[in-house]
């Protein structure tokens, strides 16, 4: 009987010990969705939506993305490209990738997933001052 009533007692204090299971979420901070707060706080690593329009290729896998709110180089491999899907800079769509700010330079954003929103054609169009180049 004493060593049933130990047992018992022994397993509430354990089971009253193991730590709840959970995760602290903060309110004060929370993903960039506007190319104006990537560049005005840009956290390296931070994975970020923005939605807008692909605007031009610069070089190799490094493009000109725009919203309403700024500009900002993006780095996207052939790969994540919507497969048969033509975009332009009259394509609205969705990125999602993570920034990557280096020393001593402007920070871009390395994408791993677009998704077309509006496709070429429909009546979404560049953000103002845009001129597409000849």
């Amino acid at each position: 009987m004493r060593k049933c009533l130990f047992v018992m007692a022994l397993l509430v204090v354990i089971g009253t010990a193991v730590p709840s299971v959970g995760q602290f979420v903060s309110t004060e901070h929370t993903n960039p969705t506007s190319v104006k707060a990537v560049l005005q706080n840009p956290v390296d690593d931070m994975w970020v939506t923005l939605r807008g329009h692909i605007l031009k290729k610069i070089s190799h896998d490094k493009y000109i993305f725009a919203d309403s709110t700024g500009q900002i180089t993006i780095d996207v491999d052939d790969k994540y490209f919507p497969y048969g899907t033509p975009i332009n800079p009259t394509t609205l769509v969705e990125i999602t990738g993570e920034i990557d700010k280096e020393f001593m330079s402007s920070p871009e954003v390395d994408v791993k997933k677009i998704i077309v929103v509006s496709p070429a054609g429909t009546n979404t169009s560049p953000p103002s001052g845009f001129q597409e180049s000849k």
